[in-house]
This record gives structure tokens, sequence and C-alpha cells, in this order.
């Protein structure tokens, strides 16, 4: 087991725990609920310091990660990201991340899951270099987080995606806008041993702002509300593509990647499932992960998440339906260990915030 860098100061803080890729990470302080009305009323501190974290440079950096990124990559500049995602030779996505340029030929990469083996074998006979660096990771999330680091640096024309170096109370930095709350939000990557010093100084400034510490617990109810995808065994699930997972847009045709020939060949033949929001129209019940929907004694589809939608007021979830069942208001029974209810198929999967105001505000 691995453990944070201020493991033993959130213990000590009343932090309660959850493992997540071997690693023993906060799963909240407060609780969930009141987390998540946290980053959309004031702000929340959370430590990320269990992300992948990978450096690419060398020549052939941008051809590599053209290689394994459906979406291309060529107008990205230095100083931004975006959200890509890495899929194998039969389509399967391996991974869902964001890359960031920090200059020519130099490039970092933030994810949950820890693909570095995989993307090193696609390095091969390239001039890319693929290393894990060791940094310490926080995320400053909800409204008032611009306000927090205000105090700190003026990044008041720091734009969404945008990344910089900077100082936070003589500390070195990678700031960058972006991350998992769904609100206004910012990811700060640094040296380890710059743990303690970076979180006293960022609760000491956001105090006055109401900022509180948080876990990661929170962003499995986000991930409902705001549709961002849980990853493999999850949301991309089994004989799925970026096609059946509603990523056809981050797809770019022009280029070649690994996988391109499995999607244009799904994309040809059609498809046969589809990733699908649904309510369940009895709001007491939650779907559980696994749970089948039947239409007319059919088994139509298998539920990949879901829960109960706190900032919505609804009970969701998202599920792997047959594309011929896969209707919005098609309405579906969702049979659990015998106990059914009928859930009813939405348009889409996002629910709260749909366009992203909030997060580019």
């Amino acid at each position: 087991m691995k453990y944070l860098p201020l493991h033993h100061k959130h213990k000590a803080n009343g932090a309660e725990f959850m493992e997540i890729e071997g690693w023993q990470v906060v799963a909240q302080h407060s609780g969930v609920e009141e987390e998540l009305q946290l980053v959309r009323t004031n702000a929340g501190l959370c430590d990320g310091s269990f992300w992948a974290q990978y450096a690419v440079e060398g020549k052939d950096a941008l051809d590599f990660l053209q290689k394994v990124s459906v979406r291309d990559l060529s107008q990205l500049s230095p100083g931004h990201m975006i959200y890509t995602s890495v899929v194998d030779e039969s389509g399967k996505v391996m991974d869902d991340l964001t890359i960031m340029c920090l200059g020519e030929n130099s490039f970092y990469i933030n994810s949950l899951f820890h693909s570095l083996p995989w993307l090193k074998e696609k390095a091969a006979g390239l001039s890319a270099h693929v290393v894990n660096v060791p940094n310490a990771a926080f995320t400053l999330q909800g409204v008032k987080s611009r306000d927090i680091l205000m105090e700190l640096v003026d990044i008041s024309d720091m734009a969404h995606a945008e990344v910089r170096q900077v100082e936070l109370g003589g500390i070195p930095v990678m700031l960058a806008r972006f991350g998992f709350s769904g609100e206004l939000g910012y990811e700060l990557y640094f040296h380890p041993g710059d743990s303690n010093d970076l979180w006293d100084l960022l609760m000491e400034k956001g105090e006055s702002h109401g900022l509180e510490p948080m876990g990661v617990a929170m962003a499995f109810v986000i991930s409902l509300e705001k549709g961002f995808l849980m990853g493999p065994g999850m949301d991309f699930y089994e004989g799925g593509t970026p096609l059946e997972y509603g990523l056809g847009w981050s797809v770019s045709y022009d280029k070649d990647f690994i996988g391109k020939d499995a999607i244009l060949k799904r994309k040809e033949e059609g498809l046969k499932s589809k990733l699908m929001g649904f309510e369940v129209l009895d709001p007491s019940i939650i779907a559980e992960t696994g749970s089948k929907l039947i239409k007319d004694g059919v088994e139509v589809g298998e539920v990949t998440i879901g829960g109960f939608g706190v900032g919505v007021g609804k009970s969701i979830g998202r599920a792997a339906v047959k594309i011929e069942q896969a209707v919005a208001d098609n309405v579906l029974v969702l049979d659990q260990d015998g106990k059914t209810t009928e859930v009813k198929l939405a348009a889409r999967y996002k629910w709260y915030d749909p366009d992203n105001k909030n997060i580019k505000s």
C-alpha cells in the first residue's frame, strides 16, 4: 500500500480513507454531501498526490502522443492542456487523461490509472522518453478557488485549460486551471517535500473564503451529475470504444493513431450498444453497478454506475444499453436481485450544468 505525503496529517484531522490503484487516499473529511455543497458555494482542497503523472520529452514526443491519443494534438500550444483518451488496437479504451504542453517537445500527462508500461511499450523505436514524475498534487476546487489563489498570485486572466509555472509563498508550482468538481477549479503540481507547507499556506489564505479540506468520494456524485465518465470496469464497459461511450467528438480521423482502424470499422458497421443516462422513477431506489435493465422480459442493458444526484434531486445513473433500445424517454425495468422498478432513459448523461458554464466561468 502506498501513502500520500500528508497521510498522517489527514488522519490526524479526522479524514476517512479508501483505496484507489494501490494508494490509501482521503475519501472524505466532513461527508460527501457536505463536500459537494462546499465546492458549489465556497471551495475545497483535496490531496491528489496518488495521480499518475508522466513526463514525455524528446524530438518525437508529439509524434508519440499523436500515435497514442485519439484526439489531434497538433494545435496544442505551450501553456495549454487537453482531455483525450488512449485506446488499444481493438479500440478498447486503456485510459483517459489530460495532456499538458509545457514547451516544444515537452509534455506532462495526468491520469488516475497507471498506464506507464503500456505507454513505454508504444514509445519503442521513437525518440520519445516517457518517465514517471514523482510529484505531489493538490486540487483546489470551487467557486471561491480563484479568489483564494489571488491572495498569492495574479491569475485574473488565466483561462480554462491553461497551464502556468507560478510561485505560491515561494514554493514552485505548476498550476493548471482544470479539475473534477464541475466548478471553477485548479490543479497544483509540486515537489512532495513542499506538501505540508503548501497545504497550510492554502488553508490559511482560504480561511476567509470558506475553504475546507475534502476527499475524493464526492467525485463519484459529481461524475454522476456532470457526466464525467468512470474508467475501465465501469463506464468504459467491455466491448466498447469511444463511440459507444459518447466520446466520438474527441476522435480525430484525419490522423493516424493506435486503434483507428478498429474505431472506423465500428463506425461503419454501426454500434451495437451505447452508454445512456437514466433516471430511476422511484427516487428512493439507487441503481447498483451490474444490475440488469429489462424490456419485455429480455435483458437489454447493464448499469455501469448509479447513485443519488444530490445537486439535481434525482436517483440517476448510466448504463450500457443495446442500440435498438438506446432511445431517450424509453422506459426500462431495473432488476436488482429480483426486485424491480422502472427507469427512464435520458437524452444525455449530463444532468448538472451540461454546457460547462460553471467550469469556464
